[in-house]
């Protein structure tokens, strides 16, 4: 779900009946987009930008795109999680593959069913989920090349997704406050770094049920120990506080976020 490369377009990036199958597969991009979370909290996703810093791009948000668990119990097929205008050159299913995502991998746990409807297994699987999971559902299908024509070919979609809480966590200070804190603090060690020794990074780390940040830890580590432990050190010492994120009925519940640094072309 693998090694990372920063796409700077756009970072951030993507779980019969009750059937498992131990196979081994690597993350992949949507070949559909993922349906539009227009109604996702406006603190964490509405003021979506990179920063840039002496060359360096910064992002917090979710890991993948956000979804409520409103929405999940709400979702019965494929198309709950794709736009409708993709939907509609989709002429037969062959599967529908739902795992989860762990570590920045593709669990090896996979339920199946024929889709284009959820199994019974994987509605069940996603109600369960705890919040903050990381999923991939993989649809593959035959599509028809324009909405009017009968000629069919085999494509796959892949939309990746975080259960989200109904209110997400987010910094009283602002998005932005937040990065330009980490961007000028790093600042001293991201100047002196240069592309080639450096990979895309992600630090994850939890806000508890009291607005403080626990669990942070570096997810996928940008190969300068220096950088990735001021990352950390950054995050430990940041000023300010933090609204929790809050379930449907309105219990203040943990939430995990994701910091993303990287130097254009990692």
């Amino acid at each position: 779900m693998l090694k990372y490369k920063l796409i700077l377009a756009g970072l951030s990036l993507g779980l019969a009946s009750y059937a498992y199958l131990n196979t081994s597969s690597s993350d992949t991009e949507p070949k559909l987009a993922p349906k539009s979370q227009a109604n996702a909290n406006s603190h964490v996703q509405a003021d979506l930008f990179f920063q840039k810093n002496e060359g360096f791009f910064f992002d917090l948000d979710t890991r993948f795109r956000p979804i409520k668990r409103s929405e999940l119990l709400e979702a019965k097929q494929f198309s709950d999680f794709a736009d409708a205008a993709d939907i509609q050159k989709l002429r037969r299913y062959q599967s529908l593959e739902l795992a989860a995502v762990v570590s920045e991998q593709i669990a090896d746990e996979r339920l199946l069913a024929d889709g284009p409807e959820l199994s019974e297994a994987q509605i069940a699987w996603l109600h369960n989920a705890p919040y903050s999971t990381n999923f991939r559902l993989r649809a593959d299908f035959l599509e028809a090349l324009t909405v009017d024509t009968t000629n069919l070919s085999y494509n796959y979609s892949t939309p990746h997704y975080t259960l989200v809480p109904e209110s997400q966590a987010y910094y009283k200070d602002g998005k932005r406050a937040f990065i330009q804190y980490i961007r000028e603090g790093a600042l001293p060690i991201t100047s002196t770094l240069n592309e080639e020794d450096l990979f895309a990074a992600k630090i994850y780390f939890t806000i508890g049920v009291d607005g403080v940040i626990t669990k942070a830890k570096v997810g996928t580590s940008c190969k300068s120990a220096e950088l990735d432990a001021k990352m950390l050190d950054l995050l430990d010492n940041l000023p300010g506080d933090w609204e929790v994120a809050r379930d449907m009925n309105g219990q203040a519940v943990e939430q995990e976020l994701v910091l993303s640094y990287a130097l254009p072309g990692c």
